[in-house]
Formats: structure tokens, C-alpha cells, sequence
């Protein structure tokens, strides 16, 4: 009956460790999971902002031109312009 107690012993430590490692080995895959789905999220976030600034950029930049440009040109100047963006968008229609 000892031997039969020390057996049941022995088997249960070994199911215990074995069951131990299996949860650990799970919980260390979740992990990996969850920082790999992270970092995507970060990456694309990322790139969002990236994309975002970009476009201010652009926005702030055409702003600052046109401000520029109105500073810069003569009523002559405007009307030629005119002129010439009229005759541009004959062209393209031709």
C-alpha cells in the first residue's frame, strides 16, 4: 500500500509539473500574441499619424504660398494668370 501511495505521489508531482509547464508555456504564447498584435497596432497607428502630418503639411504649406502669392502679385499678374489657366483648360477639353 506504501508503494502504491508513493507511486500516486510521484504520478500527481509529474501531472502537476506537466500541467504547470503547459499553462506556462500557454500563457507565454498568448503573451507573444498580444505583444505581436501590439506592436502591429503601433505600426499602423503610426503610420496613420505619419499620414495625417503629411497631409497638414501639405494643407499649411499651399496656405503659406497663397499668402505669399497674394502679397507678391500685381492685379496684371492675377489676370494673365486667370488668362492662362483658361486657356490651359481649353486646351484639355480640345
Amino acid at each position: 500500500a506504501r508503494v502504491d501511495a508513493e507511486s500516486i505521489i510521484t504520478q500527481s508531482r509529474a501531472d502537476g509539473d506537466r500541467l504547470r509547464e503547459e499553462l506556462r508555456q500557454k500563457a507565454r504564447t498568448e503573451a507573444e500574441g498580444i505583444v505581436r498584435n501590439a506592436e502591429r497596432q503601433i505600426q499602423l497607428e503610426t503610420a496613420r499619424a505619419l499620414q495625417q502630418i503629411r497631409h497638414e503639411a501639405v494643407d499649411l504649406s499651399v496656405m503659406i504660398a497663397s499668402k505669399i502669392i497674394q502679397r507678391n502679385i500685381t492685379k496684371e499678374d492675377n489676370e494673365r494668370l486667370i488668362q492662362e489657366a483658361l486657356t490651359q483648360i481649353d486646351e484639355v477639353r480640345n
